[in-house]
């Protein structure tokens, strides 16, 4: 009878298993277990004011790249026509981008760690406003890619040298967009949100001679809203363009591009866009209704925003309270001597890090955050 039982239930699991996909991870959950879900914390339940701390926190760490995305494409909205922000920064209109002719100025403060050996270009995507049209030219041997992120800060398009991109026009669309895809289109990428950011890059060799011979494929580098397709590459003299004054200095600091002051403004604008993904949902309904708690509370509000302002160090000061830059193990204070062995196998001495603290230095950075939890990059670097 036992054995009988058991065959059983290894025959309704592996009944119940067998039509699964490899990539079982990627299905989205049935409608019936969504129904049986929750909306969120009980309506009926006082939130407190820990509890919204808690939420807040949790919150500024996990919404950071989309709040620092979303203010981006916020703050890009305000140029005129694409330009140099305090004659550094490639800077463009909604939907536009500007292109560098040359390495970035050192001086430059919008992103930490900027590569050296390559011309930026950037951009900020309205997918709302219009699907936008990706230009590339012949870049012969040289290497260039494409960085286009989602508000995610997740790539949602495969344009560079390694992918083996041929020159053409592709088409960048947002997640409820479904009109006629023009003739003389190579591609079309579909983006998950409608917020997004654009930033090319094209390698130059520190040489006279190979920045001149750089400039023939940057001119052709651009994009602009899907009306003004006309299956002609655009060109422009990037060495042209206008500079425009920057609102405020921020000194030798990287710039800030989220608010603890604006964030629970804007965290439900942000996540409206960015759909929750599959196992998100209680996620979503947790930080809403806190955000909505806050609306009839301003003691409450003012709170969360004193939450998100003392976790703000974490991201931008190494000598931050709240612990979350000390992560990993401390390096040895002095080399092993004698043959390479293991860690573990090694005798410990006064010296090593086994029997001596030593100040950690490995942090986190504003541009290790994820929205989803991993430590890719998500600044546009």
């Amino acid at each position: 009878m036992r054995k009988t039982l058991i065959a059983i239930v290894l025959g309704a699991v592996l009944g119940a298993t067998a039509g699964l996909p490899a990539n079982a991870e990627d299905l989205s959950p049935s409608l019936l277990w969504g129904r049986a879900m929750p909306p969120g914390p009980d309506a009926r339940v006082k939130i407190t004011e820990p509890y919204a701390r808690m939420v807040a926190r949790d919150a500024y760490f996990w919404a950071w790249p989309m709040l620092n995305i979303y203010n981006k494409r916020l703050g890009f909205g305000q140029a005129p026509e694409p330009g140099l922000l305090d004659g550094i920064l490639p800077f463009a209109p909604v939907n536009r981008l500007a292109m560098l002719t040359d390495y970035i100025d050192p001086a430059e403060r919008a992103v930490a760690c900027p590569n050296q050996d390559v011309a930026y270009g950037g951009g900020p995507l309205g997918l709302d406003v219009s699907p936008v049209v990706i230009q590339v030219p012949d870049f012969g041997d040289r290497f260039w890619v494409y960085q286009i992120v989602d508000l995610r800060t997740d790539s949602f398009a495969s344009l560079g040298k390694m992918y083996g991109t041929t020159p053409g026009f592709y088409l960048l669309v947002g997640p409820n967009w479904h009109g006629n895809v023009p003739k003389g289109i190579t591609r079309v990428f579909r983006s998950t949100t409608n917020t997004g950011f654009v930033a090319p890059r094209v390698f130059v060799d520190d040489t006279p001679d190979d920045k001149r011979a750089a400039q023939g494929a940057i001119s052709g580098i651009d994009m602009y809203p899907l009306a003004e397709f006309d299956g002609t590459m655009k060109r422009h003299d990037w060495s042209k363009l206008p500079k425009f004054p920057s609102p405020g200095s921020g000194g030798g600091a990287e710039t800030k591009w989220v608010f603890p002051d604006k964030f629970i403004d804007q965290l439900p604008l942000v996540l409206a866009d960015a759909q929750p993904l599959p196992g998100e949902e209680a996620r979503y309904a947790q930080m809403l209704a806190v955000v909505e708690a806050t609306k009839m509370d301003p003691a409450l509000k003012k709170a969360v925003i004193d939450e998100a302002t003392r976790s703000r160090p974490c991201f931008s000061s190494a000598t931050g309270d709240c612990g979350c830059r000390i992560i990993g193990a401390p390096p040895p204070t002095t080399p092993p001597s004698g043959p390479t062995r293991s860690p573990a196998l090694r005798s410990p001495s006064p010296t090593s890090s086994s029997t001596r603290r030593s100040k950690p230095s490995i942090s986190i950075r504003t541009s290790t955050l994820r929205a989803r939890g991993s430590t890719a990059p998500t600044a546009i670097q």
